[in-house]
Order: structure tokens, then sequence, then C-alpha cells
């Protein structure tokens, strides 16, 4: 089990609508191969950073994510990548 963070969510925690990061999930559940780990930054976090920018504690956050990540998959690389949707849009 991976610790929880504040600014980050595992992939088991996420609730949102992103059919991407949904879509992982259900591939995880029927025993099939995902990059691992998945981590998901939560939407009080994304308007933090609008608000304040890159702070200290997001990015301290994203540094251990980082590291966590390196640890598990050493000789891999690593993907960021966009899983989105808007909020109360259909």
């Amino acid at each position: 089990m991976i610790k929880k963070f504040k600014y980050t969510l595992n992939l088991e925690d996420y609730l949102g609508n992103s059919p991407r990061i949904n879509g992982f999930k259900k591939l995880k559940q029927a025993g099939l191969p995902i990059p691992e780990p998945i981590f998901v930054i939560n939407q009080n976090t994304f308007i933090e950073y609008k608000k304040n920018g890159l702070t200290n504690n997001i990015l301290k956050e994203l540094e251990t994510i980082h590291r966590i990540m390196r640890v598990k998959n050493s000789k891999k690389g690593i993907v960021v990548r966009r899983a989105y949707v808007v909020p109360n849009e259909s």
C-alpha cells in the first residue's frame, strides 16, 4: 500500500470522471498490466496551483512521488499525462 498524500491520489483513491484514469482502474481490476504506480493530482491541488503557483509544499510532494516512482521503476521512464475532466461539464 502506498502512503496517502495531500496533493496526489493513488489510482485506487481516484473517484472522478476521467475516462483515462477510470480505464486504468478497469484494466487493473481485470488483472491486465498497467504502468505502476499511478498518481493523480487532485482537483484541490490544481485550484491551489492556479491561485498560488507551484508552492514549495506541492513541489516537495511531487519530488517524493518522483522518488517513489523511480524506486519502483528504476530502469523505466516516467510519463506525465493529462487526464482531466472539466467540473460541471458533460
